[in-house]
């Protein structure tokens, strides 16, 4: 059996429920959560990230881990690199790696693709990402909503908007 970070003793005699006010930013947050911005990143940008988190983002996870502990008086027990391994490769990285292959799993590469299409009408940055081939080729794959001569004319259409 592995010996865990902290003993199960300490955590069940902790108060670690946050006052209210401390609650309030994440609070905020929920409520401006937004699940359109959700599609509009395609699922290659969301598994990049988590590709990056894996690679680097390591360091800043397990000092937000050490700070909590300090913060809520969790004893820390002595650091080794099998420790650090353990909680790095054993942990982290199978997490990650699990969440890519769900992603893989549930989202099929032509859904991926379509995804990709649609993220040129995400009004984040200003447009920045508006993309008039994408938008014709998505008119292209809903042949049935579009007639020919609109798909054809679609592109002159879109470069009106494109300043």
């Amino acid at each position: 059996m592995r010996r865990f970070l902290v003993a199960r003793k300490n955590i069940e005699n902790m108060n670690i429920v946050q006052p209210e006010a401390e609650l309030e930013p994440l609070s905020n947050g929920v409520n401006d959560f937004n699940p359109n911005e959700i599609l509009c990143d395609p699922v290659d940008d969301v598994k990049a990230r988590l590709a990056t988190t894996r690679e680097s983002g390591w360091d800043n996870l397990f000092s937000d881990v050490q700070n909590f502990c300090v913060a809520k008086g969790i004893p820390w027990q002595g650091r080794t690199i099998t420790d650090l391994h353990h909680y790095r490769a054993e942990i982290s990285y199978v997490v990650i790696d699990k969440i890519c292959v769900e992603i893989d799993h549930h989202f099929s590469e032509g859904i991926n693709i379509i995804l990709n299409y649609f993220s040129c009408i995400d009004s984040r940055n200003s447009f920045s990402k508006f993309n008039i081939d994408k938008l014709a080729r998505l008119a292209d794959i809903y042949h049935a909503d579009f007639s020919s001569d609109d798909r054809g004319t679609i592109r002159d259409q879109l470069d009106t908007y494109v300043l």
